[in-house]
């Protein structure tokens, strides 16, 4: 399970916000048409993250080792994130836009950005428009992918991953240097791929479930879902003996994927066989993870179905961090720092605003990420009242 910009949506709308709120409806519009491919796969797990309060509460959290051995996580410690309950906003993050090509005047929204903070990768589709957009140190460039394509991820080295509709078919595919590479499952038949993640080696991991299904009650729908690795430069992909019900969030560059039991309601981590080599408590949800860190950002389900706030888990020392002052994060990196979309980064124990690049514009944050450098992309929007009048804008803070 994954947190994606149409539940990000929902979940602030059910958040008692202070001050001026954003009109994440309205601001939404075009991201609910980016995201109806994927509305079925986040039936998964997103159920439980709908009824969203901001609970500052304490949750003993421990990691459990899969099986009769212990974890065997990857060696190395990482420090992550200290808890914090004194956490104030401090100042703000430079904005800037990202620049189009010219004569370019479609919505694009900013998606992801790799960890040193160079590569961004953004989007656009509607009923008619169906494009990716590159963005090199701020320089522009129109990807070109084959069908109707999407944009997931991107790596250290430039290298994107996204889907692609062609002629009916999703896909999985790399694209590099400007030329793309249609990926293959290694089973038959028409699937539909989800949370497309990449690593700095080149692996790819993705969720898929059989083309046809839709949604269904959650033990039914976990059953249907599987997880396909295609390792570094490979063309076909792999099934992962996963179990049954696992939703990826994200690889790291030594190779942990991180994600959820469906079935089981719990977060968990594979390495690259799909064996299980650690796992949280029960009513545990994980929603990203830093590749280069190996941190990932999970949430807890309190057993009135109500969320509470955002925790960082460290996959490599299986520690646990409560993030107290965050009402629910959207993204982390390396150094701890994660995205509150409404107090702005949580940086060494303070928040940093993001502001909109005027004072006639929100900043939107559903869709965005968090370099390593402090880099992080969302989106600046005008509401002129009507469709045709509004104005979206993919921008970076620099924090």
């Amino acid at each position: 399970m994954s947190i994606e910009g149409n539940d990000i949506r929902h979940l602030l709308d059910e958040v008692d916000l202070p001050g001026p709120r954003i009109n994440l409806g309205e601001v939404a519009q075009e991201g609910q048409r980016v995201r109806r491919r994927r509305r079925v796969v986040e039936a998964v797990g997103s159920t439980a993250l709908i009824g969203l309060v901001v609970a500052a509460i304490g949750v003993p959290l421990a990691l459990h080792s899969s099986g009769s051995q212990k974890s065997s996580l990857a060696a190395g410690a990482h420090q992550t994130v200290s808890s914090t309950s004194t956490a104030l906003s401090t100042g703000s993050c430079a904005v800037t836009a990202l620049a189009l090509p010219d004569g370019t005047k479609d919505h694009y929204q900013a998606h992801n950005i790799d960890p040193t903070g160079r590569y961004v990768v953004g989007f656009v589709a509607s009923n008619t428009i169906w494009a990716t957009m590159f963005w090199d140190n701020g320089t522009p460039q129109a990807m070109q992918v084959p069908g109707k394509p999407q944009v997931d991820a991107v790596n250290a080295h430039g290298v994107v991953v996204g889907s692609t509709n062609i002629g009916g078919d999703e896909s999985v595919y790399r694209w590099e240097n400007g030329n793309t590479t249609v990926l293959s499952y290694p089973m038959s038949g028409q699937w539909h791929p989800y949370n497309i993640n990449i690593n700095i080696n080149g692996d790819i991991v993705a969720n898929v479930k059989p083309a046809h299904v839709a949604v269904l009650p959650e033990a039914e729908s976990a059953a249907a879902f599987v997880t396909v690795l295609w390792k570094a430069g490979a063309t076909k992909g792999e099934q992962l003996a996963a179990p049954g019900g696992f939703g990826a969030a994200g690889i790291t560059d030594s190779g942990l994927i991180a994600g959820t039991l469906a079935t089981q309601k719990r977060g968990a981590v594979l390495d690259l066989s799909g064996r299980q080599v650690g796992e949280l408590p029960l009513g545990t949800y994980v929603s990203k993870v830093s590749p280069t860190g190996a941190i990932a950002l999970a949430h807890t389900q309190a057993g009135n179905k109500k969320m509470v706030p955002s925790f960082a888990w460290d996959l490599q020392t299986g520690k646990t961090t409560k993030l107290s002052n965050t009402t629910i994060a959207l993204g982390i990196n390396a150094k701890g720092w994660v995205v509150d979309p409404v107090n702005g980064v949580l940086k060494d124990g303070n928040f940093y605003q993001l502001p909109p690049l005027s004072s006639t514009e929100t900043s939107f944050l559903a869709d965005t990420a968090i370099a390593d450098d402090g880099t992080v992309i969302g989106q600046s929007v005008y509401d002129g009242g009507t469709a045709a009048d509004s104005k979206n804008t993919p921008v970076e803070w620099h924090c």
